[in-house]
């Protein structure tokens, strides 16, 4: 986690600081992406961090590693992300869960790159290496972290976005959604609450326009709250909710070693994808 240092009051402080900025900014331009056209000003952006955690250091391959990329959310934060497979004409970004980070859905990825989508898995703002959004942690708004990623892969070539997210991840993945434009070609959502940390997916959940899966174990004690932002998206082409038995949460339902039903709940969600975004 990182946080913004305050300005020096002392000439001298700025203009030593100004030459390690320099420094720090000639590291990290051969990672670091610019902020899409028109989404964050030019002025005031924070320099790519240095991170004290390295980005998917204890999932990601060496060969992995070449796509991990850097660019800013709207909120002043800079995420930190991992691009896994080539450019398709679907993609998937991927929000973690609290306390996680990108490595909670590289595995999950990796199947989705195999079944002929591209995936960029990222870093909430506050979370791995990315750094803290000015508003972190009352008003995180890891929403934008997320339409700032869908715009990383429309600048790869990647038509048509889904995103997908579980728990702390799902909430954030439907507040994004509303915010997104064009919208997502669909959004999933496991086991997200409606509400966290200034993120608000039962007030977003009615503005969202795209198909929308929610899935939930039944013994989840967020189940309820998940059911809620369902009943609210009532101007969703699509509003599917699926609630499986058991009490796992959120990407633990795609874990085979976890929960008995991954198989079926990876069929569901490619399926549903495939059903109204293609690939």
């Amino acid at each position: 986690m990182h946080r913004g240092v305050g300005r020096p009051a002392v000439v001298v402080w700025v203009l030593l600081f100004g030459l390690v900025g320099l420094a720090g900014c000639a590291r990290h331009s051969a990672t670091s992406d610019t902020a899409p056209s028109g989404r964050v000003a030019d002025s005031g952006l924070p320099a790519a961090p240095v991170p004290s955690t390295t980005p998917g250091q204890f999932c990601l391959t060496a060969a992995e590693r070449s796509g991990v990329i850097w660019f800013p959310s709207e909120n002043g934060a800079f995420i930190a992300g991992v691009v896994l497979g080539p450019p398709k004409p679907v993609g998937f970004v991927l929000a973690h869960q609290s306390g996680g980070d990108m490595c909670d859905w590289v595995p999950y990825g990796r199947t989705l790159v195999a079944l002929g989508y591209t995936v960029l898995a990222i870093d909430l703002n506050g979370f791995g290496a990315s750094s803290s959004s000015r508003g972190y942690p009352s008003d995180a708004q890891w929403d934008r972290d997320v339409v700032a990623a869908a715009g990383q892969l429309r600048r790869r070539g990647v038509g048509k976005v889904v995103l997908m997210g579980a728990s702390l991840g799902g909430m954030t993945v439907v507040a994004a959604a509303a915010r997104l434009a064009p919208p997502a070609a669909a959004v999933v959502d496991l086991s997200g609450p409606s509400d966290l940390s200034g993120v608000d997916a039962l007030a977003a959940a009615p503005h969202v326009t795209s198909p929308m899966l929610f899935v939930a174990a039944q013994e989840d004690s967020v189940t309820s709250e998940l059911r809620e932002v369902a009943l609210a998206a009532k101007g969703a082409t699509v509003n599917r909710v699926e609630i499986i038995p058991g009490g796992n949460h959120g990407i633990s339902l795609l874990q085979p070693d976890l929960e008995p039903r991954a198989a079926q709940v990876s069929a569901l969600i490619v399926g549903f994808v495939r059903q109204y975004a293609g690939g």
